[in-house]
């Protein structure tokens, strides 16, 4: 199943599809499990600044 961009967008808030990249995704039955990776740019609003980039599951 291949999910473009504007179908994500569509899905998932703006936010999550602008400062995260769709790394994978599976199908288990009815469920569908999305995969991010976070991308490494900063955000605008922090350009200015020191931006540490925090992990998370």
């Amino acid at each position: 199943m291949e999910l473009s961009l504007e179908i994500l967008k569509l899905i998932f808030h703006e936010l999550l599809t602008e400062h995260f990249d769709l790394d994978n995704h599976k199908v288990q039955g009815k469920d569908l499990h999305f995969y991010f990776e976070e991308k490494t740019e900063a955000l605008k609003e922090f350009s200015s600044g020191i931006v540490i980039r925090l992990c998370f599951s």
